[in-house]
């Protein structure tokens, strides 16, 4: 689609100078002249030129290093073009044909628009001589040679939109510019980072969640349950497709700094009901021109086909909410998708929810003919952060706002609302802009239920029910892949009932409403229960009317409950049940009269949104009180299965496979299905013209992930029976990450880890020549959660796999490891693919240590420690902010000496490990201890060798004590100690020696990773017994002081 933005103001004559630009495309022709002479300039034969030697040949806007910095990196398909936010420094790079001297005079340029001034933002010049015409400001970061780098500060009220940029140089007879080069464009946006941007928001986690975050969740019960979607807000081409929704609107450019207006046009522009907005809206069952509402699962596709074809077909509020966050987030403003259940709809304007019922005979009937207001099981809006500047200072009304883009009323002439604050709706001050009556009566107005008596005509107020309306308000959680709801409900209201809320609707009602006073004390509560569990689509229920005599009389009630299908907007779509019933209620009595509801009654009625409402209504004949209940029951619909082949990896094919069974008596027919994954696999579609009764369908795609990190697929299945089946799954590449301590690296593939030690005498030293395995303090790797298909199925291997990209080994002639199921590697089920024996020597090995006699050549098996490798596995906790470690080592290994754990080892050495006998019972025990509390770097701090005779003979010990400073592999970095010392021990006498460590001795050996290794080797000169031990000493770091500042 063709924009149709222009400069308006054809008839501008007489009244304005020029037209007032609303189009941000049209500059793509406009150009500026290469050279301009000053008025005063001499006229030269052959014509103007520049009489300056200076020539800008080169401008770098430096993409790379700017869209990092201003968190513009993930916008695709803009690798060439520079993006960055507002009230933010930017640098560019300029390359003259010479070197610049002091008397050199030039300045950038940059324009958005056409008809560019200075003095409205269109037209910004920089120059860098100490002159500053507007708001934008610039330095000189380095000069040398013929290259100048410089910085550029845009306003924090400064248009957005894209700008084009000219490098000028000022000569005695004019200027000279460098020529448009679309390399030099950029794109400027708000700023959610920058404290004096009206988006500003502090909170770096809130920035991420909404501006960064490009997975939404729309929620449409209570529970929790709703639709995934995908915002995609920098998808190629999507930048693009917002900039020109702003060029559509004719808004004018000087306004597009204002993020209150940019809000309020989106609102607009979202819904086409009266300006060719983007997206059509259609609340009937039939979708055959278009694209049914619970078909879409994100905005990315919606705003391309807007931009190519315009308006598109259809709409209901989620859809219009979900692109509204699109653009919002897009453009820069901190956005999210809020639900408000049980959502009154006020027509009148009067902040209360009128409910007409027929009176005909002794029951009571909806009429939703002349019921105008209605109250919506659901409604979603946005929000949008912003400080509103242009409200009242001391009101403090700035934060949260809501923006509404479905199209129910008009504002100021269009279908459009807010932005509106919250914090003005809770308070009840609702003479603020933008439209906060209506926003109120969203979330708090009061039910008022009328009696009409179709023969007179007149009306009668039944009851008034202040709690119905604005039951919940939610929204999806922070955190990227955390979908649960979050409640907002207290910052649109206070509790129902307490003082404040009280006030709070007295406050509205001085204005907007006429109070009907009522009483409701006649004698008798009825309520209506439904199932506290979700109902499944085609299945049988059954619910209760529930009615309690509260008077000191019999009562007799006569009752009629009526059951319909209905849209989400509580519209009546068809009625399938009609029931009535009689009870007689003694003083105090409660009575339960049970409801059945057949499957096959509502089946045949449902449409595409699988809601039924059930309206009680019930008289006392004694009295005649009148009763009503309604509630609400939203079918569960049937779930779409979801695998995956394998890993995701970066520029490698996979598989993704959907299945779908049939379990409904009948067959379903005309049954589409889509798929989208970003960054993953490209958006898909697949028609299935009928699926039987009992069958199964299974849709297998192959994609190639082009970006690392995490990513979500989305898949949805949609007719006119079901309405919208979707599921959602995340791929986290990596999934989550797992530490490992005591890390066994097993070169040799023997699942042993094999330490030799020189025998020098009476000392053994550790020859870190010869031995090839090592031991890491620590080492890093990834899970990826697959259900494993390429395994067999019977052996359940699926779940959290290994997949580690540290470059230890070749697996297939690549360094690479995994994906290897964890539960294999419990098991010693080492055969299956891939690298099982790697994965399980480096949490399970044990530790064969060797002496090494240097003349002789000769190796001799000191001893076997079983418990070392593996210590302990940990990842980070689940919940965004909840950093502790949870402990996953159960899930890699049985407890060291179990049964389960000496039944896996054997299962492990049959194919990979020829097992070596050994004698360790040989008298004397030998431990290392080190200091409890962590040592910080720097301190001097004290460690003891405890020696043990377990015999009943003297035994004379030879030492040696060797300190070094590591890498954290567990490789020697330098050695800074070394001590001998000699003991003897009387029989089952312990002794300890002290051994103290100066850190003069190991600070000046330390690296960038502060870790110490003390091994000790001694002999028992009687028996030639051998031992060793090492610890690891992990010095603490300093601290950096902290502190928050008062942003109040």
């Amino acid at each position: 689609m063709s924009s149709s933005a222009h400069c308006s103001g054809s008839k501008f004559l007489g009244r304005l100078k020029s037209p007032i630009c609303s189009s941000n495309a049209e500059q793509e022709d406009h150009q500026l002249p290469k050279f301009e002479p000053f008025a005063e300039a001499v006229a030269i034969p052959r014509g103007p030129s520049s009489d300056a030697t200076l020539e800008c040949v080169r401008v770098d806007m430096m993409q790379n290093e700017n869209k990092s910095d201003h968190h513009c990196h993930l916008y695709e398909g803009k690798n060439n073009i520079l993006i960055v936010r507002r009230a933010q420094e930017f640098q560019m790079t300029l390359q003259f044909n010479q070197p610049v001297n002091p008397s050199d005079k030039f300045q950038i340029e940059f324009y958005i628009g056409i008809d560019t001034y200075v003095l409205n933002g269109t037209k910004i010049i920089i120059a860098f001589d100490g002159s500053q015409t507007g708001n934008w400001t610039g330095r000189m970061i380095q000069e040398q040679g013929d290259e100048c780098v410089v910085g550029i500060t845009p306003s924090a009220d400064a248009i957005i939109g894209k700008y084009y940029t000219n490098v000028a140089v000022i000569g005695y007879n004019g200027i000279s510019r460098t020529q448009k080069d679309s390399g030099t464009d950029f794109y400027l946006l708000f700023n959610a980072w920058a404290s004096n941007d009206e988006v500003y928001m502090p909170n770096e986690e809130d920035r991420q969640e909404y501006v960064m975050n490009e997975n939404g969740y729309i929620h449409e019960e209570e529970s929790g349950d709703g639709r995934q979607w995908y915002y995609g807000q920098f998808v190629a081409g999507i930048l693009d497709a917002c900039f020109q929704i702003l060029d559509d609107s004719h808004m004018p450019l000087v306004n597009r700094g204002n993020a209150v207006k940019v809000c309020r046009i989106g609102s607009a522009m979202m819904n086409s009901q009266d300006d060719r907005g983007v997206l059509v809206g259609n609340w009937s069952d039939d979708y055959s021109l278009g694209t049914a509402p619970t078909f879409w699962i994100g905005s990315d596709q919606i705003l391309l086909q807007y931009v190519n074809k315009g308006p598109v077909s259809y709409a209901q509020c989620w859809v219009y909410a979900g692109t509204l966050n699109t653009f919002l987030r897009c453009l820069g403003i901190p956005a999210r998708v809020i639900t408000n259940f049980n959502s009154a709809h006020d027509n009148s304007g009067n902040i209360i929810t009128d409910l007409i019922f027929n009176s005909v005979g002794n029951q009571l009937e909806l009429n939703e003919r002349l019921t105008r207001d209605s109250i919506w099981t659901y409604h979603c809006w946005n929000e949008a952060y912003l400080s509103r500047l242009d409200l009242l200072a001391d009101q403090d009304l700035g934060g949260w706002q809501v923006v509404d883009s479905t199209p129910q009323e008009n504002s100021d002439g269009y279908f459009r609302c807010g932005p509106c604050s919250v914090k003005a709706i809770k308070e009840g001050m609702l003479g603020y802009q933008f439209d906060g009556p209506f926003v109120f009566a969203e979330v708090n107005s009061d039910v008022y239920k009328y009696k009409l008596n179709s023969k007179t005509g007149k009306t009668e107020l039944l009851n008034v029910d202040t709690t119905y309306v604005g039951k919940k308000l939610v929204t999806k959680s922070i955190g990227g892949n955390n979908y649960k709801p979050m409640d907002i409900t207290e910052t649109y209201k206070y509790p129902e009932g307490s003082s404040k809320d009280e006030e709070t609707m007295k406050s509205a009602e001085r204005t907007y409403k006429t109070h009907v006073q009522y009483d409701d004390e006649q004698g008798v509560e009825m309520m209506l229960e439904i199932p506290q569990e979700r109902v499944k689509i085609g299945q049988n229920f059954q619910m209760a009317v529930v009615f309690r005599n509260l008077s000191e009389d019999t009562r007799t009630i006569h009752g009629l409950l009526v059951g319909s299908t209905i849209y989400y907007t509580n519209i009546q779509r068809a009625q399938f049940k009609q029931e009535t019933f009689d009870v007689t209620l003694n003083p105090m009595e409660t009575s339960r009269i049970q409801v059945v509801v057949l499957a096959q009654n509502y089946m045949p009625r449902l449409g595409s949104q699988s809601n039924l409402r059930f309206v009680v209504t019930a008289k006392s004949l004694e009295n005649n009180q009148d009763m009503t209940a309604m509630q609400i029951v939203n079918l569960k619909g049937p779930e779409l299965a979801f695998a995956i082949s394998g890993p995701a990896k970066v520029n490698q094919e996979v598989f993704v496979k959907v299945e779908f069974t049939n379990l409904f008596p009948f067959s379903l027919r005309d049954v589409r299905m889509a798929m989208q994954g970003p960054n993953f696999i490209s958006y898909r579609e697949k028609l299935y013209s009928e699926i039987a009764t009992g069958t199964s369908i299974t849709w297998m795609e192959s994609c190639v992930p082009t970006r690392s990190g995490n990513t979500m697929i989305y898949a949805v299945l949609d007719c006119s029976v079901l309405g919208n089946v979707q599921v959602l799954r995340c791929l986290g590449i990596p999934a989550r990450v797992i530490t490992n301590f005591n890390s066994a690296h097993d070169n040799s593939g023997n699942i042993i880890t094999d330490l030799v030690f020189n025998s020098v005498g009476n000392q053994l030293e550790l020859n870190e020549r010869l031995t090839r395995d090592s031991i890491w303090n620590y080492h890093c790797w990834n899970e990826a959660y697959l259900s494993r298909l390429d395994l067999p199925a019977d052996q359940d291997l699926g779940g959290w796999q290994v997949v580690d990209s540290t470059p230890q080994e070749t697996s297939d002639g690549y360094f690479r490891c995994g994906p290897c199921s964890i539960k294999a590697i419990k098991e010693g089920m080492l055969g299956y693919q891939f690298d099982g024996p790697f994965v399980f020597a480096e949490v399970n090995s044990d530790v064969y240590k060797y002496t090494l006699n240097t003349q002789t050549g000769k190796t001799e098996l000191l001893s076997v420690d079983k418990t070392y490798v593996g210590k302990k596995l940990v990842t980070k906790s689940i919940g965004g902010n909840n950093y502790e470690p949870m402990d996953i080592t159960e899930t890699y290994k049985y407890p060291e000496g179990s049964s389960k754990d000496e039944e896996t080892m054997k299962n492990a050495e049959r194919t990979y490990k020829s097992h070596m006998q050994y004698d360790d019972e040989q008298g004397v025990e030998m431990t290392l201890e080190i200091p409890q509390e962590r040592v910080k770097s720097g301190q001097n701090f004290q460690m003891a060798v405890v020696f043990r005779n377990l015999s009943e003979d003297i035994r004379t010990i030879h030492g040696l004590l060797v300190g070094s400073t590591i890498y954290y592999t567990n490789i020697q970095r330098a050695q800074f100690k070394q001590e001998t010392f000699d003991v003897t021990l009387n029989p089952m006498e312990t002794s300890r020696v002290q051994v103290v460590v100066l850190a003069q001795n190991y600070v000046p050996q330390l690296g960038c990773q502060s870790n110490l290794r003390f091994v000790v080797t001694a002999k028992s000169l009687e028996n030639n017994q051998d031992m060793m031990a090492i610890q690891i000493v992990n010095l603490k770091g300093p601290d950096l002081a902290f502190a928050t500042a008062d942003m109040s």
